[in-house]
């Protein structure tokens, strides 16, 4: 509902005139400060303003605002630059007003991020000005924020496709680019994607995770964490002046990241008789969530079996009294969701040969 006859009266504050002293005082009136980060994007048909709230009244006190005040021109000639509040005023109308117990609804990390949906004109989208005014419960406010202009433009559709797989290092998110814009004309001009993330499937953030430019449809997440729910939507960009404006948003795209890769085996293991002992030694795995090794052994013709139920947390293992007995051994790498590795390449000890004091 257009209300210009409100705006108008929205910023005539009331004539206070000089008492005599000891005459009663008028009341304190506490009007919520005015902002001056106003800012505008498009995002599909909408726009989003991003503003944010005041913390303090226009004496210090704390913000006594009631509700936030979104006015709108949509230009029919070109106006470059800020007009005066009134001037603004008179020409705009009042398209969105949000009472403070709703503010939470619309709050991202000390913003109130409000949208309102792209108008379409006969000759195509208008350019719009925005400013939003913050009022306290008596309908006062100290003034307009400043005014940002935007300019609509086609959007793509959302990318078809969207797909999320879980590797070793990364989650791999694909999608294919969409065909059309969101009013059905194309096609459209695309200059990126923007990849969002989030673990809960009705609540994106309103930054993105990463972007990758035209003509890439792959994205690779490597700041994930596994044993978690990942969901992940893309949207394609398209170029407006010296900004980008977002296309629609695809479905999301939902994988639970599971750790079912090994680690890497260690190298170049070695047996060497000691004594009544075999001391084992090997290099240690590249892969970085090593939890220990497990080590195998066998007699010749026997399978493979764990020398100690503990896993060995050290490149190192000394089999007590298994020096001389020939047993062959493999060396495998476990990481922490037990995952094991292939085994390393086979040591063998070396058999014990019979000396003379044996025979005779």
């Amino acid at each position: 509902m257009r209300t210009r006859a409100a705006a108008a009266a929205l910023l005539a504050l009331p004539l206070i005139g000089c008492a005599r002293i000891a005459d009663p005082q008028p009341p304190l009136v506490r009007i919520p400060a005015a902002a001056s980060d106003l800012a505008a994007r498009q995002a599909g048909m909408e726009v989003v303003l991003e503003i944010t709230l005041p913390e303090r009244n226009t004496d210090g006190s704390a913000a006594s605002t009631a509700r936030a005040d979104v006015f709108r021109i949509t230009e029919t000639a070109p106006h470059p630059h800020p007009l005066p509040g009134r001037e603004f005023l008179r020409l705009a109308a009042r398209v969105l007003s949000v009472p403070r117990e709703r503010f939470e609804l619309h709050a991202d990390g000390g913003k109130l991020v409000l949208r309102h949906p792209v108008p379409a004109g006969p000759a195509g989208y208008p350019p719009l000005r925005y400013a939003v005014a913050f009022v306290n419960a008596g309908g006062r406010a100290a003034g307009l924020s400043n005014q940002v202009r935007i300019q609509p433009v086609p959007v793509p559709e959302a990318p078809p496709g969207v797909s999320a797989e879980t590797t070793e290092s990364a989650v791999l998110v694909r999608w294919a680019p969409p065909p059309l814009n969101m009013d059905g004309t194309g096609p459209p001009r695309i200059a990126g994607y923007q990849i969002y993330r989030s673990e809960d499937p009705e609540r994106f953030p309103e930054a993105p995770l990463g972007a990758v430019p035209e003509g890439l449809t792959t994205f690779a997440d490597r700041e994930f964490e596994f044993d978690r729910t990942y969901h992940y939507v893309v949207r394609a960009l398209a170029p407006a002046g010296g900004a980008a404006a977002l296309g629609a948003p695809s479905g999301a795209a939902a994988v639970a990241t599971r750790d079912t890769f090994p680690p890497l085996p260690p190298e170049n293991p070695s047996a060497l008789d000691e004594g009544e002992d075999v001391v084992l030694l090997w290099t240690p795995s590249p892969s970085p969530d090593v939890a220990g090794y497990r080590v195998l052994r066998r007699a010749d013709g026997g399978e493979f079996a764990p020398v100690t139920g503990e896993l060995v947390r050290v490149p190192a293992y000394r089999d007590i009294g298994a020096g001389g007995r020939g047993y062959e051994y493999a060396v495998r790498a476990v990481d922490a969701r037990a995952n094991e590795s292939p085994a390393a390449r086979a040591a063998r000890s070396a058999p014990r040969v019979p000396s003379a004091g044996d025979i005779w």
